[in-house]
């Protein structure tokens, strides 16, 4: 009930338009919607749907597919035409496939199948509240006022805190993203109180060593239009619950990469070369078809898209107990600079991109592996701060 109660102060201004041919679900739908909504309105098929939104235009439609005089499909396709940013949440039988798949390239918002879930429906209209609130927060700005990528979101961090408490207060998921030298830790968890301009969030154990090795975090939810990094309270370390604060919009795309990147170790070197003249650099990252560096901003004279020579030395380990001596192997490629990117401590992020031979592809493959390995290792070896 505390739920329904906050997803209330979210619901209650709206309108709703429930479409659905079954007297005895629209009944019990115009009940659940009418302790969230002041306002419900219901039709018994597409074309009542479509007049009842011409007539009321709804904030959001909840609507059946398969009804008679007009399905569901074409009562939404008439409603997009008369607004394209419609919010439309789906109520149908796992049964009706085809229309639902259709339904979903023109846009809809939500699918609960039947029967019908309560917390599912709960949800769906949650994510559909958001969405609306956040475009009326869009529309209403100007476009300098928008931050950059990111900036500390505070003119709207009230806004915000209002999303996190009401993912808290219904108990769904979230998903946090570290990095260890590379290496993406990746897991779900939860916010376990909201308070403040801090929460405190759940984690699994290695995730929270992550997130104090990094001290932040970056969380995503299906309920959120971006991500947002939080940074470790550090006047709560003590405490064994995780406190957060700091709030920031995560402008930048964020991706979990299923490409293999890794910082490399000590026996990788790489010598970059351009029209006969070397640069130094230091190596951030490396995959097997790419390379992250470090170069220093007074040194450079390329341009993002120029071609580089590229050697890349890996140099094995060698077998103490038989005696190996070390044995170095050479890859050498063209790399073409994709990015340029002055970093704060005035030095120059610079991905270069490359491509490889398959034998060459296939050694360097092996040793992402085993690095990735080695750093797994490593990172479960820290001590609990």
């Amino acid at each position: 009930m505390a739920e329904l109660a906050e997803l209330k102060k979210l619901t209650k201004d709206l309108k709703v338009l429930c479409v659905e041919d079954s007297v005895i679900i629209i009944k019990q739908l115009t009940l659940f919607l009418q302790k969230l909504f002041d306002t419900v309105y219901t039709a018994k098929d597409g074309q009542d749907g479509i007049e009842k939104y011409k007539e009321h235009a709804p904030d959001i439609v909840l609507t059946d597919l398969t009804m008679p005089n007009m399905n569901g499909l074409e009562m939404i396709k008439l409603v997009k035409k008369e607004n394209p940013k419609a919010k439309i949440i789906i109520i149908s039988a796992h049964s009706d496939n085809d229309n639902l798949l259709a339904a979903l390239h023109l846009g809809v918002t939500d699918f609960i199948p039947k029967p019908i879930d309560r917390l599912l429906l709960q949800r769906a209209i949650l994510k559909t509240v958001i969405q609306l609130n956040q475009a009326k927060i869009s529309t209403t700005k100007e476009p300098e006022q928008k931050p950059s990528a990111n900036v500390n979101f505070k003119d709207d961090s009230e806004f915000i805190m209002k999303k996190l408490d009401i993912i808290y207060r219904s108990h769904i998921p979230i998903e946090f993203i570290n990095h260890y030298r590379g290496i993406p830790i990746v897991d779900d968890g939860r916010i376990v109180n909201v308070s403040g301009e801090s929460i405190t969030i759940d984690a699994p154990y290695f995730q929270t060593l992550a997130i104090k090795y990094e001290g932040s975090t970056i969380i995503n939810s299906e309920f959120l239009d971006y991500s947002i990094i939080l940074s470790v309270d550090k006047r709560h370390g003590h405490n064994d619950s995780l406190v957060m604060n700091n709030i920031e919009i995560n402008n930048k795309q964020h991706r979990k990469n299923k490409k293999l990147a890794v910082e490399p170790s000590e026996n990788l070197s790489t010598v970059i070369k351009s029209k006969d003249k070397f640069f130094a650099h230091e190596i951030d990252v490396i995959s097997s078809d790419f390379i992250s560096v470090i170069f220093n901003a007074n040194s450079i004279d390329f341009e993002e898209g120029d071609e580089l020579d590229l050697e890349i030395n890996i140099e094995s380990i060698p077998d103490t107990s038989k005696h190996h001596t070390p044995v170095t192997y050479t890859i050498n490629t063209k790399g073409k600079i994709y990015s340029l990117i002055p970093n704060e401590h005035k030095g120059i992020d610079a991905r270069i991109l490359f491509e490889l031979e398959s034998k060459d592809k296939e050694y360097i493959n092996d040793y992402l592996t085993e690095r990735r390995k080695e750093l797994i290792t490593e990172f479960k070896q820290l001590k609990k701060v």
